[in-house]
Order: structure tokens, then C-alpha cells, then sequence
């Protein structure tokens, strides 16, 4: 689940430049990366407090350069 998100992620931050806002709620970002929306939450959270992304709502940044 990590790596989809990171890399889905990692496409717009690489198209959008640091911050970035997604066009997809929750729901709809779980139904693109065929996952549960609570499951994806939780993921999202514990990115979060890895240090590896932060984010508001559908506004995200990715804090690490390096992440495989």
C-alpha cells in the first residue's frame, strides 16, 4: 500500500513541484489504488508521522527525496 501511494505521489510531485493538491477525496484516491479508504488513512497517517510525507486534506507534500 506504501508504494502505490508514494508512487502515486511522487508522479504529481514531480509534475507539480513541492506542495501539491490532489483533484481525488479520499474515496476516490482508494478506488484508484484499489484499496480500502480506511486502510489508505492509516497509511497516509503513518507516512505522516515516518517523516515521509505531510499533508492537509488533498494538499500533500513529499518531505524525502530518496523514497523506493
Amino acid at each position: 500500500m506504501r508504494e502505490k501511494i508514494l508512487t502515486y505521489l511522487s508522479i504529481i510531485a514531480n509534475n507539480s513541484g513541492s506542495y501539491f493538491k490532489t483533484d481525488m477525496n479520499r474515496s476516490d484516491l482508494a478506488d484508484y489504488l484499489c484499496a480500502d479508504r480506511s486502510a489508505l488513512s492509516r497509511e497516509l497517517s503513518k507516512m505522516k508521522q515516518d517523516g515521509l510525507i505531510d499533508f492537509d486534506k488533498n494538499t500533500f507534500r513529499l518531505l524525502k527525496k530518496n523514497i523506493n
